[in-house]
């Protein structure tokens, strides 16, 4: 099955090249899959061109939401 979901994942990146919706594959994936995967990109020279990490995979909770729920906090990172 896993093999079947890494083939699912190269195939959508190949056909929707340039369309915006890998980061969106890649999260669905699993955070520490898209981690592993942006970290490893390197230029052709062997420069690391990415380092996150789980923290930057989420956005920013907006501050009126915030402000509207005392039970709502803010994500890591912010």
């Amino acid at each position: 099955q896993a093999d079947v979901a890494l083939a699912i994942l190269h195939e959508r990146r190949l056909e929707f090249a340039g369309q915006g919706q890998r980061w969106s594959d890649l999260r669905s994936f699993g955070a520490q899959y898209t981690v592993d995967l942006m970290n490893s990109f390197t230029d052709y020279l062997g420069n690391k061109l990415y380092t996150i990490n789980a923290n930057m995979l989420l956005y920013a909770i907006p501050i009126g939401e915030l402000n509207s729920n005392p039970a709502c906090t803010q994500n890591d990172g912010y």
